[in-house]
């Protein structure tokens, strides 16, 4: 391939961020905060306990730490909170996981405007590993931590996990690609 060629390719990280439906996807996303947070001031509960506990038993088997943020609300005595918050979970997973599934689709269909794996990719990698262990799995409920979740009287808590969930998405979404290029990569080697 000549080097004009491979110039017109999306990096495997960046490839999805050219994508407008993942883009308006995003800014979409940006709502379901805001709208707990609504929920939240006006005392408003969408789901029953019963409700909020079949959520969260399917919610906590794609993101772990859910159960434990869940059950920290409950021992604060805040019911209605910790109902919204196993919804809040729903919708943002929801996102995830369609999203997620897209990109491998498009990536799928694209591969030829995707450019190479290289050393970037690969320190992304790397790092996006550990970090999506960490914001699925040991995201843990600790105030007296800087980076731990807190929940507080206003239900900004809902925009930092908005801001995680997003985060831990975006980074999955660059390593399915990078497994999708190089997948097909060694096929066409093959």
């Amino acid at each position: 391939m000549t080097r004009r060629a491979e110039t017109n390719r999306f990096p495997p990280y960046a490839f999805m961020l050219s994508d407008s439906i993942v883009r308006r996807s995003a800014l979409l996303s940006l709502t379901v905060p805001t709208f707990f947070i609504f929920l939240k001031a006006f005392g408003i509960s969408l789901v029953t306990s019963q409700q909020a506990e079949l959520i969260m038993r399917t919610a906590s088997v794609l993101w772990p730490v859910a159960r434990e943020h869940y059950d920290a609300v409950l021992q604060l005595a805040r019911l209605q909170d910790a109902n919204n918050l196993t919804l809040f979970y729903a919708i943002m997973l929801a996102f995830f996981v369609s999203l997620s599934a897209y990109v491998v689709a498009r990536a799928a269909v694209d591969t030829n405007k995707i450019g190479e794996v290289g050393r970037t990719e690969l320190i992304i990698l790397v790092i996006s590993v550990p970090l999506i262990v960490f914001g699925c799995v040991y995201d843990r409920v600790d105030n007296d931590s800087l980076f731990s979740l807190r929940f507080d009287n206003v239900g900004f808590y809902y925009v930092r996990q908005w801001a995680v969930i997003h985060t831990v998405r975006a980074l999955f979404a660059t390593l399915l690609v990078c497994l999708v290029v190089l997948t097909s990569r060694l096929r066409a080697h093959n």
